[in-house]
């Protein structure tokens, strides 16, 4: 599923803020697949001399089709909306579905099949390398604190959450290296923690 990597927004780990920024929908660069088959919604990415360290975005998968391959990097990916889809290679086949977080290799080549319909699925590229990272799913009424080296991120997908005091809209991403999080009864977020492997310089 072909995802394009130009031209895209770069938001700085060295100068990310220990408070939490919220990112809603309308800030997110979207750009259709050259192959029609849907659209990628990229929320923020933090690079190193030209070079990837991670992305997070959203994916609105229409159809069955081919993974991008994103050699060296390791990838998560929860489906936030929709019944969920298998992704399958020649020697294994992963299951995603609905608000349960998936990881696979990004020099895997697979095939996603929908189980029926289009999905949205939330994804989590990064270079092992520089990088330990995790997602997870977080349901209320709940309160949490995270605490990452080189990101932390909650994305809204469903309820009232409030984010170090300040609502956080269905939809949005709140980043940063400290967050408080407060989920209401039948809210849900999508957490990603990611720490430095060792300290990262500009």
């Amino acid at each position: 599923m072909p995802d394009a990597l130009t031209g895209m927004c770069s938001f700085a780990t060295s100068e990310m803020n220990t408070m939490a920024n919220i990112l809603l929908p309308g800030d997110f660069t979207t750009m259709p697949w050259k192959n029609g088959g849907g659209v990628t919604h990229e929320i923020v990415r933090d690079e190193r001399h030209g070079a990837m360290l991670w992305r997070l975005s959203i994916a609105e998968v229409a159809s069955d089709g081919a993974f991008s391959l994103f050699p060296g990097m390791t990838r998560l990916l929860t489906v936030i909306a929709g019944n969920g889809m298998t992704l399958e290679a020649d020697d294994v086949i992963l299951t995603a579905k609905p608000r349960q977080p998936v990881r696979f290799s990004g020099d895997t080549a697979l095939f996603g099949r929908l189980t029926k319909g289009p999905v949205r699925d939330l994804n989590f590229i990064f270079d092992a390398s520089t990088i330990n990272a995790d997602m997870s799913r977080l349901d209320g009424p709940v309160e949490a604190n995270l605490h990452a080296t080189a990101v932390a991120a909650a994305i809204c997908i469903e309820g009232l959450v409030q984010v170090d005091g300040v609502l956080l809209p269905l939809g949005a991403a709140a980043l940063g290296r400290r967050q408080q999080l407060v989920l209401s009864a039948g809210s849900c977020v999508i957490v990603i923690i990611a720490d430095a492997v060792l300290p990262m310089t500009v």
